[in-house]
């Protein structure tokens, strides 16, 4: 089940943004990955489909599918804080593959735990 961009328009209200099929179909891949069942009955879908939309605006807002991985999946090289000092395991490097950027969005979070969706692991990724 595919959100269409009447729904993200009309039913969600959503911004205009540029690309809004890439951005949709993006956002339910994330939303999709996140999920413990697939929705079942119309109350669930309609929650499902506002979380694709929160995902989606988030990710157009960000510039789009190409520009908000970039922004996402770059790793923390290192950082420090006082006496406190990290450094990422990985020497910083990123493939840009997107573990970070397929975390969804608070507002797509709030929608998938309102439908009763959401994994409960989830907040512990």
């Amino acid at each position: 089940m595919a959100v269409t961009t009447d729904f993200y328009y009309n039913e969600y209200g959503g911004v205009t943004i540029t690309d809004l099929d890439k951005c949709l179909k993006r956002a339910q891949s994330i939303i999709d990955c996140y999920i413990v069942y697939p929705p079942s009955g119309q109350v669930q879908e309609v929650w499902y489909e506002k979380a694709i939309c929160a995902q989606a605006e988030a990710i157009g807002l960000a510039g789009g599918v190409q520009t908000w991985l970039e922004s996402t999946s770059s790793a923390l090289a290192g950082t420090t804080l006082g006496n406190f000092s990290v450094q990422a395991t990985n020497g910083g490097s990123s493939t840009g593959s997107a573990d970070a950027s397929a975390v969804p969005c608070a507002g797509a979070m709030m929608y998938l735990d309102k439908g009763g969706l959401l994994y409960r692991g989830a907040s512990y990724i």
